[in-house]
């Protein structure tokens, strides 16, 4: 399955930004807010189909309960998760029944753009195991255009690095869903990161640290 997008946390949008920018030399664009989520984003292109989420809390949301509130108690900002692309969510539920996984959801999410525009989409996530935002999340954009078509580009991904005390059950899904481009190795500590091929090399973003 094709990795439809990396997600990069951060404790402050605007931090966020600077600090992406500082790393890969392109100013990630603003992509609008989650409604209910408590979050906002950013957004980098990495090709088609592909982009860079730097996401944060909402300041104009209350965030008590939310994933904002998650991140605004970052001890490190960083890379969290990644998301695959599918054009049928009841498919990738079942696959990923087949492994033990229960589904949650398909979810409808939406985006305000900072132009009053929407977007729409639909996720899928699973519960019953402890592997946290290391076990993808799968999206379908429905009829929204892809984020990559309008975000800067700033480069492609090259490659994720995954540590993880349950790499044996990780690296059984990732083969499982053909996941291309992930290297999966056991650690006592749980780390997630990516590799961007830029104009000017590769460039590691480290695993985001949440508070315990």
């Amino acid at each position: 399955m094709i990795i439809d997008h990396i997600g990069w946390a951060c404790s402050d949008l605007e931090d966020g930004i600077q600090q992406i920018f500082g790393l890969l030399g392109v100013q990630p664009r603003a992509g609008g807010s989650h409604k209910g989520n408590g979050t906002r984003n950013a957004l980098l292109s990495l090709g088609p189909d592909q982009y860079l989420e730097v996401i944060g809390p909402d300041p104009q949301q209350d965030i008590t309960g939310t994933e904002g509130e998650a991140f605004s108690k970052l001890q490190q900002n960083g890379v969290f998760t990644f998301c695959l692309a599918s054009d049928d969510l009841s498919q990738s539920a079942a696959v990923m029944q087949s492994l033990g996984y229960d589904a949650t959801g398909p979810s409808n999410w939406t985006r305000q753009l900072p132009d009053g525009g929407k977007m729409e989409w639909r996720l899928l996530r699973f519960s019953g195991h402890k592997l946290g935002y290391f076990l993808p999340i799968f999206i379908d954009w429905l009829a929204s255009p892809h984020p990559s078509l309008s975000a800067p580009t700033a480069g492609s991904l090259y490659q994720i690095q995954v540590r993880h005390p349950q790499a044996d059950a990780l690296q059984r899904a990732y083969s499982r869903l053909g996941v291309d481009g992930a290297v999966v190795e056991k650690s006592e500590e749980a780390s997630i990161s990516a590799v961007i091929e830029t104009d000017h090399g590769l460039v590691r973003l480290g695993s985001a640290s949440f508070a315990r």
